[in-house]
């Protein structure tokens, strides 16, 4: 007797900033539509810091297990978002939050992806979208001076989501470890 496959589904891995993020960066994205016109893929997509994509089995309990034995030993950290940036690539251009002191963050990403063998870049910058692959006729039209905000917070968890066909569904939070005494 043979288990049949399970089909193959995408899983994002990635810290969910706290309301007020959220609402800041809808904000953004709303005076960037009006001013340059955003695709729906910009307009809805949450604020958020990604960590890691997987394409596996379709196991919630596999995918889980594996993002909290990875991170056991993480504790808690202190994320401060000070002002805009953008990166080009090529053609298309991306605004974004940028990350103060991103090294929690990176190893992080860096623990994440070596488990699930999702990425061997382990050189990246950690952030918080605004909007992506903007057309370079609209990219050269934003100043990220202008989306100016800062604001700190503490993570405390990562969040796990799976693909839903249309969006993602939450399936789990992984706690981090208590912040170490001082």
């Amino acid at each position: 007797m043979f288990e049949e496959d399970r089909a193959v589904v995408r899983y994002a891995i990635l810290i969910s900033p706290p309301a007020a993020v959220k609402k800041a960066v809808a904000g953004f994205k709303q005076q960037l539509h009006e001013a340059v016109g955003l695709d729906d893929m910009n307009l809805k997509s949450l604020a958020h810091i990604s960590l890691c994509r997987v394409n596996a089995a379709d196991d919630d309990a596999f995918v889980i297990t594996t993002a909290t034995r990875a991170v056991a030993n993480m504790c808690c950290f202190d994320i401060e978002i000070n002002g805009a940036d953008s990166f080009t690539h090529g053609k298309t251009g991306t605004l974004y939050l940028r990350i103060e002191r991103p090294e929690p963050v990176q190893i992080l990403f860096v623990l994440l992806n070596r488990v699930f063998r999702a990425s061997r870049n382990a050189n990246i910058t950690p952030h918080l979208t605004i909007a992506r692959a903007l057309p370079a006729g609209k990219f050269r039209q934003i100043d990220p001076a202008a989306f100016a905000y800062r604001y700190a917070f503490v993570c405390d968890r990562i969040t796990i989501l799976k693909w839903a066909g249309e969006r993602y569904n939450l399936i789990h939070e992984v706690p981090l470890q208590n912040r170490p005494p001082a």
